[in-house]
């Protein structure tokens, strides 16, 4: 594992349930986060019937109304794609984590289905 790696690992994860799009040259899809970090996401795809993404290909993600952020996918698990930030300087890589921060703050980070009971 390169050292790049390794910093993004340990760069903190925030579990949310964040709409997002995902999109490479050839095709995009609308999905959700499952976490994200300053170095990479975790995205489900929502719609499951369509071609997914390569390992190694380069995508931009989009959270609510973030900027998009260049990434690569570096796992495939359907419905699920992994994507590393890419192209990012320190500078972006704070500007990721206020605006993830942000959106937690304002939005709650907590998986909505997470909060009912089974009274509901």
């Amino acid at each position: 594992m390169s050292a790049d790696q390794q910093n993004r690992r340990l760069a903190k994860r925030v579990t949310t349930r964040r709409m997002a799009h995902i999109s490479a040259a050839e095709t995009s899809h609308a999905s959700y986060v499952e976490d994200i970090s300053a170095g990479g996401a975790s995205l489900h795809i929502a719609d499951q019937d369509v071609a997914m993404f390569e390992v190694g290909e380069p995508v931009n993600v989009e959270v609510d109304e973030m900027t998009p952020v260049p990434g690569d996918i570096v796992r495939v698990d359907p419905p699920i794609v992994a994507v590393a930030f890419t192209d990012i300087d320190q500078q972006d890589q704070k500007r990721i984590v206020a605006e993830i921060m942000d959106r937690a703050n304002k939005f709650g980070l907590e998986d909505p289905d997470a909060t009912a009971t089974d009274d509901d």
